[in-house]
């Protein structure tokens, strides 16, 4: 499946069921906010994800008190394996796994550094690897990042750089993570496509 046709979606899906929620009076503002949009805790937005059919992550212990979807408070939660300051999860009391996780912005799970790669995106298939094929021009690209959020897309100098989990990464981390939160100078190598999307193979980052 396209990578980023199944982020496209699942974003939509998860806001879409949110504000069914918000506007369907006091049952849809209720406490549980598990499908909630987004989830702001210690200042930073949470944006949902649903994860493609059939995968569950595990989740651990609580880690504090969020707002969710019509500011309910929520309780937040770890993931099993991940960095709460990169993601976290909100689910029903006693539950264990869940279908649903909240990304921090900025930490690029389409790079298979970051612990929920595998959950989100079909790593037995590349999706780049015709693109990669078809876009053959060498590149060299520098400029600054305009924005950074949980997208496989960076605009960097006007052009969309894409990257996967085969793209190669040295720069600023949090969380021992990849992290670029708008504004850092990048290089990208990669292959240019036609118009303005370029396949990275390597980024180097600098603040």
């Amino acid at each position: 499946m396209h990578h980023v046709r199944l982020l496209g979606a699942a974003f939509l899906a998860a806001a879409s069921v949110a504000i069914a929620g918000c506007g369907s009076g006091g049952d849809g503002c209720g406490t549980n906010a598990s499908y909630a949009a987004a989830v702001r805790f210690n200042g930073t937005i949470y944006t949902g994800l649903a994860l493609p059919e059939g995968r569950r992550v595990g989740v651990g212990r609580p880690i504090g008190t969020g707002s969710g979807r019509c500011d309910q408070d929520v309780t937040v939660r770890a993931i099993v394996g991940v960095p709460p300051a990169a993601a976290v999860a909100v689910v029903a009391p006693g539950e264990t796994k869940t279908q649903e996780v909240f990304l921090a912005p900025g930490f690029l799970p389409a790079m298979a550094s970051h612990p929920l790669h595998a959950a989100i995106f079909d790593v037995r298939r590349r999706w780049t690897t015709d693109l990669r094929r078809r876009c053959r021009r060498p590149i060299t690209l520098g400029g600054v990042v305009a924005s950074a959020g949980t997208s496989p897309q960076l605009l960097v100098g006007g052009r969309i750089v894409i990257i996967d989990g085969l793209t190669s990464y040295h720069g600023p981390r949090h969380a021992g993570l990849p992290y670029l939160r708008g504004g850092e100078r990048l290089t990208v190598r990669g292959r240019a496509c036609r118009g303005t999307r370029i396949v990275a193979q390597l980024i180097r980052a600098r603040r």
